[in-house]
């Protein structure tokens, strides 16, 4: 299904699907995820939660257990270091009054270290569906 344009089947479309995959792997399956709610603080637009969702996969080094996230938005927020969170989340709240860029760089148990990043645009709340 698509909003806008036309669909294909995979097989069809000529894509070369090892670097995703590889991904997972690098990841150890941990993935950086947001979710945008309006801000409580006055002279900000938005707060970003950010946290790390996990997918699971047969990789035996996908079990290398996430022992820290670093999230950094740039030099206008802090740097939010989080090690050993019972929760597994390692989750993090970004106020902001503009669209950023926020970096996760995840460390695990083995000292394999991904660095991964999620563009957090600036829109009105409601219009997040589409």
């Amino acid at each position: 299904m698509s909003l806008h344009g036309e669909t294909i089947s995979f097989a069809d479309s000529g894509i070369k699907d090892a670097s995703r995959i590889r991904t997972y792997k690098t990841n150890r399956g941990a993935f950086p995820v947001v979710e945008m709610r309006p801000s409580l603080i006055p002279s900000q637009a938005h707060e970003a939660y950010v946290w790390i969702e996990y997918h699971p996969h047969e990789d035996d080094k996908l079990n290398d257990r996430l022992v820290s996230v670093v999230w950094s938005a740039g030099k206008k927020h802090v740097v939010t270091r989080i090690s050993d969170d019972s929760s597994g989340r390692f989750g993090a709240v970004f106020s902001y009054y503009g669209p950023m860029l926020v970096m996760a760089k995840l460390t695990f148990a083995s000292g394999h270290q991904s660095t991964q990043y999620i563009y957090v645009p600036l829109r009105h709340i409601s219009e997040q569906g589409v």
